[in-house]
């Protein structure tokens, strides 16, 4: 988290936070900046994001000529309008585009939960609030465009897209989709582009370098070198990300061509 304090990350994140909170009923803009309570429920101003937002948006090499941009996984966060008001054409994809699945039984949830989801679900649709997760029907930003395609069955053509980024997102995947993931993320790519990619883990999953999954499965070319020693130790840890406890790595990929 040392990056963040850089001038630099925190102007990037601060215009995010601008355009996260520009989404929010007039009247609850105020609450949540003063409610971690607030934030946290909606997904406003997560403490991760203060560093790989912002180290994406690095790590993509933007150009100064317009590129055309895919977030897969984007949800409603202020990335692919960021991305818009910078001058870059910007896609969204999503499944929560879909409208019921947001309001479906999951299975894999108790019945309190699922009762807790539909309940918060549906006091954000009658508010008005929005949260991060929740792709947006109509959101006032239509530079951005949406659409429910799943991250392993992209229905864009083959090499329609400059820079892919997929940001703490691929952890909520199944693993075992994740080859077909990366195949599709490439497919997309354009000759030269760029695939960004952040990946949480647990500290466990640090140690076992869980991330290796990706490269083993992805055919673009790996910027650098992201190994680390292991296992991850508790003070170093606290040193990275103080007062919290999962790991987040970035990861760049060319393609050739």
């Amino acid at each position: 988290m040392r990056d963040c304090a850089e001038e630099r990350y925190r102007a990037i994140h601060a215009d995010m936070l601008r355009l996260s909170l520009a989404r929010q009923p007039a009247w609850f803009r105020p609450l949540l900046i003063r409610s971690r309570r607030l934030a946290s429920l909606t997904g406003y101003d997560h403490w991760s994001r203060a560093w790989e937002y912002p180290w994406a948006i690095e790590a993509a090499g933007l150009e100064a000529r317009p590129l055309r941009t895919l977030d897969v996984g984007g949800g409603g966060s202020p990335f692919a309008p960021y991305l818009a008001r910078l001058g870059h054409e910007a896609f969204v994809v999503d499944p929560s585009m879909d409208q019921g699945a947001r309001v479906t039984f999951d299975r894999q949830k108790g019945l309190y939960r699922n009762a807790r989801s539909l309940v918060k679900s549906a006091l954000f649709r009658v508010t008005g609030i929005n949260p991060l997760w929740g792709l947006p029907s109509t959101d006032g930003q239509a530079s951005v465009r949406y659409s429910p395609d799943r991250a392993d069955d992209l229905k864009s053509p083959g090499a329609h897209f400059d820079r892919v980024f997929c940001l703490s997102v691929i952890e909520h995947i199944t693993r075992d989709l994740w080859p077909r993931c990366m195949s599709e993320f490439a497919r997309v790519l354009r000759p030269g582009g760029r695939l960004v990619i952040t990946l949480d883990m647990e500290t466990s999953e640090a140690n076992e370098r869980l991330y290796q999954r990706l490269i083993d499965a992805c055919p673009l070319r790996l910027v650098g070198d992201p190994r680390y020693e292991v296992p991850l130790r508790p003070e170093e840890q606290q040193a990275r990300h103080p007062g919290h406890g999962y790991e987040t790595i970035g990861l760049v990929w060319l393609k050739g061509g």
